[in-house]
């Protein structure tokens, strides 16, 4: 019978060694010894290697000269080519096993310069173009952190330079404010305190999204044609008018892109809190544009608006009243870009808004709304009439906490003028992550229809 010229033994599935004969010492192996050849854009070559002296443990492989055949047999390919050509003109069956897996270790993973590996650390934020998702979560970022420091020499100084790009990097800014808050925060705090947080806005939104994700005409169900908004978490500031404590003040703030922006908001209540002149919100407006004659006059103070003067500073009658009326635990409601952002640039908040929560003797509850498309219902330029037809969104935010923000300001020897700055910051800054948010939410709500 002729024999098999396979250089596979099929009856013992394992390579012959150099010239034919079984290696001394050398085992049958099962049928099911076997991992897949190296492929770089899956696993890293010292990982693949651990797989295949994992199952060396298992079987009991422990003769050199199979651990070196099979190495290079279960490479592949395409790895089996490199390492050929990495050692040439010598032949690759004259290395022993580990002279193999350093050339190839070597040749995947080239030594990278310390200096750069703790630049591209520093560098790394979360979700960012390296991420393998921009919806990276916390662990999985930590993760990428951890693999990146492998190589950056950072010895006993590793968990601290952790936790500090962890913060520095986190795409959430109310979960780097809880974090910048503490004033003792190990590495395991900082991931206890941002996972959580991360689940718990997560598994919120969620919930809140599936009860108050709903398509719904702005002024109350007109007929399906005209103007429809998707309104997100409205049920936060509903809450708010019907069940808050006695005496709690209210504050919402939010952006200001349409002269219809102020209607088109409160037109989305229940018509009970709407029409109830006893629970509506107060408002600032321009006395150069509503108070300029008797009968708007009339008709805006009627309307609980305060006529406010631009560029006359935190100091005037509008803003004192503003905090009047939260003192007796009214709703009030500011506009803190100060006019009708027409452009949609990132302008400074006034810091009127922190004049009016820094003087409140009760810190009001504060809400921020974004809102987008009200300028396509209502146009900022001639002619000046509602149009049809439009899609907007509105999302309503958490309230924002500042407790521990107030709680410092007034235990630390700070001006007026500085904690007005810090809180009107504060403000803004989570108005920018609900602005984010809501932009999210107005894309797939244009791209769903």
């Amino acid at each position: 019978m002729a024999q098999n010229a396979n250089p596979v033994d099929p009856a013992r599935n394992i390579l012959p060694a150099a010239g034919g004969a079984l290696a001394a010492g050398a085992r049958a192996l099962p049928p099911n010894f076997h991992i897949d050849p190296y492929d770089r854009r899956k696993i890293r070559w010292s990982r693949w290697v651990e797989r295949l002296e994992t199952a060396f443990a298992i079987y009991d492989v422990n003769n050199a000269d199979l651990r070196r055949n099979l190495l290079l047999h279960l490479m592949g390919p395409e790895t089996y080519e490199i390492a050929c050509d990495r050692v040439a003109p010598q032949n690759v069956r004259g290395l022993n096993y580990q002279q193999i897996v350093d050339t190839l270790e070597a040749h995947f993973n080239p030594q990278p310069l310390e200096i750069s590996e703790n630049f591209r650390f520093k560098c790394r934020r979360q979700g960012d173009k390296n991420a393998a998702s921009p919806d990276e979560t916390v662990d999985e970022y930590l993760v990428a952190l951890r693999r990146i420091a492998v190589t950056c020499n950072f010895g006993n100084y590793l968990e601290t330079a952790l936790r500090n790009q962890l913060v520095f990097g986190l795409k959430r800014n109310d979960i780097r404010g809880r974090l910048l808050e503490r004033r003792q925060l190990t590495l395991q705090d900082a991931i206890d305190i941002a996972v959580g947080m991360e689940l718990s806005l997560k598994g919120g939104a969620e919930i809140e999204g599936a009860i108050a994700k709903q398509d719904v005409n702005v002024l109350h169900k007109p007929p399906v044609w005209l103007n429809k908004a998707r309104v997100h978490n409205i049920e936060v500031l509903e809450n708010l008018l019907e069940n808050r404590p006695k005496g709690t003040p209210l504050l919402t703030v939010s952006n200001h892109h349409s002269c219809f922006d102020d209607p088109g908001m409160w037109g989305l209540l229940k018509l009970r809190n709407v029409c109830n002149h006893n629970v509506i919100r107060w408002s600032m407006a321009a006395h150069d544009i509503c108070f300029t004659n008797k009968y708007h006059s009339l008709f805006f103070m009627y309307g609980k608006c305060i006529p406010v003067v631009r560029g006359a500073g935190v100091y005037q009658p509008a803003i004192d009243l503003c905090i009047e009326k939260l003192k007796l635990g009214h709703w009030v409601h500011v506009f803190p870009e100060g006019k009708v952002n027409m452009t949609k640039e990132d302008l400074r908040f006034k810091w009127g808004v922190g004049r009016i929560i820094y003087e409140t003797p009760v810190l009001p509850i504060i809400v921020p709304i974004w809102h987008i498309g009200m300028e396509t219902v209502l146009p900022n330029e001639p002619p000046y009439y509602l149009r049809l037809g439009k899609k907007l969104t509105y999302n309503f935010g958490k309230p924002i906490d500042l407790n521990s923000v107030m709680e410092r300001l007034r235990a630390s020897p700070v001006s007026e003028e500085e904690a007005r700055k810090i809180i009107t910051d504060k403000i803004q800054e989570e108005m920018m992550v609900l602005k984010e948010e809501t932009e999210r939410l107005h894309f797939d709500y244009i791209k769903s229809s």
